[in-house]
C-alpha cells in the first residue's frame, strides 16, 4: 500500500496554512509520500497528476483548509465546477466553468469517508463527514483525482479532509479553530487506517493463509481479456499488502490486454480472485526501488538467471489490487473483499 498525502499552501493573504503544518508534523513512514500543491487552478492538477504519474500511489489523501470549520471534515464527493469567489494564488478566478467539460457533474471520494471519520473520532478528535468540498481549488483537485482514477489510473482511490484554522490565524476573528497536535492526531489516525486497510479487514486465518501460500514465489493463472474472450497465462506471482506482483515485459500480450481492460482474474492454491492490473514500470524506476528488492528476493531462484532483464527498458512489474475473492483452507471457506 503506497499512500500519497498532499497540503497546500497558503493562500487568501494567510501567512500559513495548517495543511502544511500537519505535514510537518506527521512522522514518515513507509509507503506514505508527502507533497505540497499549489493554490492555483491548473497549477494544483497539473502537479497532483505528476505526482500521480511519478510516485503510483495507491491512495490519495488530500488536505485543505476551510476556515470557519470547526472540526476535521471528511468530503463525500467532489462537483465538475469551479467557481472562484477569491483569486487563487496566481490571480485567476474562474466562474461556473466546469472542471471536466463533458464529465460527470458530481463524482464520490472511493476512500471509506465514514470510516476515516470514526478513526478520527476514536483518537479524541472532532470530525465529521461534509457533502461540500466548495468550490475552489480544495474541491477542483478533488474532482481532477477522482476524474484521473476513473479515466487514467484504474484502481487509484482519492479523497479530501478539511481541517478548520489554527488558533493563531482565528485570533481576533471569531472564528472557530483547533490545535495542530489534534489535527495532527487526525489525520495520523486517518493516514494508519488507509495503510492498513489492504488487508486490515480480512479474516485473520485467511491473511495468514495467503501470506504462506503466496507470500513467496508462487505460481499462479492470470486470465486477461483478449477481443472479449479469456487468455490465461501461468506466471510467477508474489503476494503482499492485497495485491499480486508480476516481473513480465511491457510489449507482452498479457500487458496490452491489461493496456486496454484492465479487469483481471488469477487463480492459485485453493484460491480465486478477481482484481485490477496496472504497469508500475521497470523495477529501476523512480519509487519502485522498495518494491523491486523484494521481488528479487522473493524470486531470487529464477530472476538473475536469464530470466529477466533489467537492462530491457521494457521489462516492468505488473500490478494486479486484488478486489474480492474466495479462499479455501482446511474446511474453511472465506469470502474476501479487498
Amino acid at each position: 500500500m503506497k499512500l500519497l498525502l498532499t497540503a497546500f499552501e497558503p493562500f487568501g493573504g494567510e501567512q500559513l496554512n495548517p495543511t502544511m503544518e500537519i505535514l510537518a508534523a506527521l512522522p514518515d513512514r513507509s509507503g506514505m509520500v508527502k507533497a505540497v500543491l499549489p493554490v492555483t487552478f491548473d497549477g494544483a492538477a497539473r502537479v497532483l497528476e505528476d505526482l500521480i504519474v511519478r510516485e503510483r500511489p495507491d491512495a490519495v489523501l488530500m488536505l485543505g483548509q476551510a476556515g470557519g470549520r470547526d472540526r476535521l471534515t471528511v468530503e463525500r464527493l467532489a462537483v465538475n465546477l469551479d467557481d472562484a469567489s477569491i483569486p487563487d494564488n496566481e490571480g485567476a478566478m474562474p466562474q461556473d466553468a466546469p472542471i471536466q467539460p463533458g464529465a460527470a457533474n458530481a463524482l464520490f471520494s472511493t476512500l471509506p469517508v465514514k470510516a476515516l471519520v470514526q478513526r478520527m473520532r476514536e483518537a479524541g478528535v472532532e470530525a465529521a463527514v461534509s457533502d461540500s468540498a466548495g468550490t475552489f481549488v480544495c474541491n477542483h483537485v478533488l474532482y481532477t483525482a477522482l476524474w484521473l482514477a476513473q479515466e487514467r489510473f484504474p484502481g487509484l482511490r482519492a479523497g479530501f479532509v478539511h481541517v478548520p484554522f489554527l488558533p493563531q490565524q482565528a485570533e481576533g476573528r471569531g472564528k472557530p479553530s483547533m490545535p495542530l497536535p489534534d489535527m495532527a492526531r487526525g489525520i495520523e489516525a486517518a493516514v494508519r487506517a488507509l495503510l492498513e486497510a489492504e488487508e486490515g479487514d480480512l479474516p485473520p486465518r485467511a491473511l495468514e493463509v495467503l501470506r504462506e501460500r503466496f507470500g513467496g514465489d508462487a505460481l499462479i493463472a492470470l486470465s486477461t481479456l483478449d477481443g472479449g474472450a479469456p487468455a490465461v497465462r501461468t506466471v510467477n506471482g508474489h503476494y503482499e499488502n492485497g495485491a499480486f506482483y508480476v516481473v513480465t515485459h511491457a510489449r507482452s500480450g498479457k500487458m496490452r490486454q491489461i493496456a486496454k481492460n484492465p479487469t483481471v482474474a488469477l487463480c492459485g492454491e485453493w484460491f480465486t480472485a478477481r482484481g485490477v492490473g496496472e504497469n508500475l514500470g521497470h523495477p529501476r524506476a523512480p519509487g519502485n526501488e522498495a518494491l523491486a528488492g523484494r521481488l528479487r528476493e522473493a524470486f531470487a531462484a529464477w530472476y538473475g538467471n536469464g530470466h529477466v532483464d533489467e537492462d530491457d527498458p521494457d521489462t516492468c512489474i505488473l500490478r494486479v489490487r486484488l478486489t474480492r475473492g474466495t479462499l479455501l483452507s482446511h474446511g474453511m471457506r472465506y469470502e474476501l473483499r479487498f
